[in-house]
Parts: C-alpha cells; structure tokens; sequence
C-alpha cells in the first residue's frame, strides 16, 4: 500500500485515501478512531522539509509514508472541504449504485419463420419478453434500493448528524496538523529554521472564514457571518446550530491554536 501511495496513485486517489483515512482517525466512535488513528500513526508522518536521502542511514523511515508539502495541501484540501461541505464530501465518495437493467431475449429472425405461420404468435412472443424484461428490471431496483435501506435504518442517521459526525472527525485532523507544525518546530528540530515553522496561509485563510467558526455558534444563524458571505448559501444554519459535539470540537481547535500558535494569530 505504501508503494502504491508514493508511486503509482493519482492525486485524486491520494486526495481520498489520506483523507478518508484521517477523518476516521478522528471519528467520533471511539471503536472507530482507535483503528484508524493505529493505523495512521503506523504509517503516516508529518514532517516538513524532510526526505529519506537526508538521512540515508534511517532506514526506519522507507516504513512510513512521509506527507511532503504536496500530499499535506491535499490531505488538507480534504479536510477543509469536509468540514465546509461534509455532504459533498459524503456524495462524491459513496454514489449511489447503478441499476442494471437486463437484456430483453434475443429475438427470432423473421427470414427463418416457416411459410404460413401466423404474426400472432410472434407479436404475443414479443409481449411476453417485454412482460419479463420490465418484471426483471423491477426486481433489480427494489434488490438494489433494499440495501441501502436496510443500511439507513441500521444506522438511523440523519443529514444533520451525518454533516456533524464528518465535521467533527475533520476538525480533528486540523487539529492534528497544527499540533504536528508545534511539535516540529519546539520539539523536533527547534534549530531548524523552514517555512513550515508558521501555519501556512492556505490555513490562514480558512481561520479567516467566518463561517467556519460558525462551528462554535449555538443559534441557527451566527450573527458574525455578514450579508455578503452568506450570498451563496442562503438560508444556511450554522455549524453548530443543534450539535454540541461539533461545538465542543470547534472549541478543541480554537484551544490548540491558543496553546500552540498564539503568535500567528495577532
């Protein structure tokens, strides 16, 4: 699997696999999280500005995969479009199942009908396929739509509790990140001098975003989120209208950057 991550997947498969691998990390089930934070933390660094050939007698690093400044603007990427769009994120990742509609039975050739045989035969034959090929095509809708019904009723979970359950495991992995910036920077390597020793302004600008702090607001509309930035989502709830555990989560973030970045937030 690491081969596969560091040499033959596409940005777009990166993009989902480290994604959807640190958004389970953080899920909010316990049972979950422990598995997939094991995992991550088994194969998976953060370490800016830090490749293999500069430290070739570390072979204890080929074990892991190492997020370079490309792989972390894409986990980050996903991240930040999770919390915003967790939705969106849910759609593009689980589409729903095609239908499969089957062949109707080959029809006989009329050039090999013998001589004087009626055409009411052939037109009641031809009733009886199209009878069978849409009593199959049912059956296909209602084996594929019971699935996912079945699923649904298992997990009784909404719209609104899907988008807070997302959105909480992604503030987690932003969490995770600027926790991993601190400990290379104090901890690690404070000698080293890199660009990764700030938060980057790509996180800097959703900190920015009003809305996204929309997470820590209890009423349905955030009274700091003005006019012009709601233009595009008209009617749209805050974050944590309704959902303490995004509330509490939103409160977590905001806590790590005060004990880890204060500085870069005056």
């Amino acid at each position: 699997m690491l081969f596969y991550l560091q040499e033959a997947a596409t940005s777009e498969t990166l993009e989902n696999v480290l994604g959807t691998w640190c958004v389970l990390a953080h899920d909010i089930d316990k049972v979950a999280s422990s598995a997939g934070k094991e995992a991550w933390n088994s194969f998976v660094r953060y370490c800016p500005g830090y490749s293999v050939e500069e430290s070739p007698t570390d072979t204890s690093v080929e074990a892991y995969f190492i997020l370079d400044a490309t792989s972390r603007r894409t986990l980050f990427g996903f991240l930040q479009r999770t919390v915003l769009d967790p939705l969106g994120v849910y759609a593009y990742l689980n589409p729903p199942p095609a239908t499969s509609v089957p062949t109707p039975p080959e029809q006989p050739n009329p050039k090999n009908r013998r001589p004087g045989s009626s055409n009411k035969g052939a037109a009641a034959s031809k009733r009886q396929q199209l009878a069978v090929a849409i009593a199959a095509a049912r059956k296909v809708g209602i084996e594929a739509e019971e699935p996912m019904r079945n699923k649904s009723e298992e997990y009784d979970e909404n719209e609104s509790d899907r988008s807070a359950r997302l959105r909480i495991s992604a503030v987690g992995g932003l969490r995770w990140f600027l926790g991993e910036i601190y400990l290379l920077r104090v901890l690690r390597r404070p000698d080293r001098k890199t660009d990764d020793d700030i938060i980057s302004e790509e996180i800097m600008i959703l900190l920015k975003n009003p809305i996204f702090w929309s997470l820590l607001y209890y009423a349905e509309k955030a009274p700091f989120i003005r006019v012009d930035a709601r233009k595009d989502s008209d009617g749209m709830e805050s974050f944590g209208y309704g959902q303490p555990n995004v509330r509490q989560a939103g409160w977590s973030l905001l806590m790590k950057l005060l004990e880890c970045h204060k500085g870069a937030l005056r």
